[in-house]
């Protein structure tokens, strides 16, 4: 019952989708009928069957657009169920001997590379190496550092 269920989903928003749009177009041909036939005896909207008619194309254009718009949704769950399951079939036959993957298994396959060189000091980044004319310059290892630093930027020796 409940194999290829993304599949029966799927199945299912095809058949409300067009179950919606036969519906919409009987809706729609009955309107431009009734129409038609109120305005032969007279009684209609002034006696004329355009406005019928326009109602009747109304009917079946916004019906049919209507549901399709519906079952798109639906197909769309059904699609991500079945990639969800893809997934989760690819995650359990992750190890060669047929046993389940570990967490640290999975969290490898989702962390983002690492990257191999250590980040650059700040003083070798061009927007903050731009030094004004207050600056001060560290006893410790000589670096200058821009007078807003309490510290340096280098050695962290304090001001």
């Amino acid at each position: 019952m409940f194999d290829n269920i993304g599949g029966k989903i799927k199945g299912l928003a095809k058949f409300v989708c067009w179950a919606g749009i036969v519906m919409s177009v009987l809706m729609g041909i009955l309107t431009m009928v009734g129409a038609s036939q109120s305005s032969s005896y007279g009684y209609g909207y002034r006696s004329s069957g355009g406005a019928g008619f326009l109602g009747g194309l109304i009917v079946m254009v916004a019906g049919g657009l209507g549901s399709w718009l519906g079952s798109l949704a639906l197909y769309g769950f059904g699609e991500l169920v079945d990639n969800v399951s893809s997934i989760a079939g690819k995650m359990a036959t992750l190890n060669s001997d047929g046993s389940k993957p570990s967490l640290s298994q999975v969290a490898s396959l989702t962390q983002r590379a690492r990257p191999s060189t250590p980040p650059r000091p700040l003083s070798q980044i061009p927007a903050l190496n731009q030094h004004s004319t207050d600056s001060w310059i560290c006893k410790n290892c000589n670096e200058q550092n821009p007078s807003i630093r309490t510290a340096c930027q280098n050695c962290g020796m304090p001001r």
